[in-house]
């Protein structure tokens, strides 16, 4: 049946969809052109109700054009090895261990490592303890939005 437009109307049948895509995406006339370009060629001579989507799906679910996207990102340098720290603990390193369950008053661990030795402290501590002694006695308190 032909709308009003010109296209073809497609009943609501999955498998008609997919051979209608397929023939559109898939052959090696059409070349995998993505979303756009797919959904461009298939909607020139059909139309159903969820065209936009079900190409949506389509595409992202095709293997060829997953496995030959370009790449957008910049390509990476080479890795720059740290220098090695002439004595122990001349450099160091830290983290915190949050999120944890209060115990003894303590809700994380503040972990420093020596980077030439290996050898580290944990020590047990309250995160906003730390915080108020450290951060907000020099700078108050935050926005409140930030809570």
């Amino acid at each position: 049946m032909s709308t009003s437009t010109g296209h073809i109307w497609v009943p609501p049948d999955e498998q008609l969809h997919h051979e209608i895509l397929a023939s559109h995406h898939d052959g090696t006339i059409a070349g995998h052109l993505g979303i756009e370009g797919t959904l461009e060629m298939v909607s020139q001579k059909y139309w159903w109700k969820d065209i936009i989507d079900f190409t949506k799906r389509y595409v992202q679910g095709c293997y060829t054009c997953a496995r030959n996207k370009n790449c957008n990102k910049k390509p990476v340098g080479l890795l720059q090895p740290l220098p090695v720290p002439e004595g122990p603990w001349l450099w160091t390193q830290s983290d915190f261990i949050v999120d944890l369950p209060p115990s003894r008053g303590y809700n994380a661990i503040y972990v420093i490592a020596d980077r030439l030795t290996k050898m580290a402290h944990f020590i047990p501590c309250d995160t906003h303890c730390i915080h108020a002694q450290h951060v907000w006695k020099l700078h108050g308190l935050p926005h409140p939005s930030q809570f």
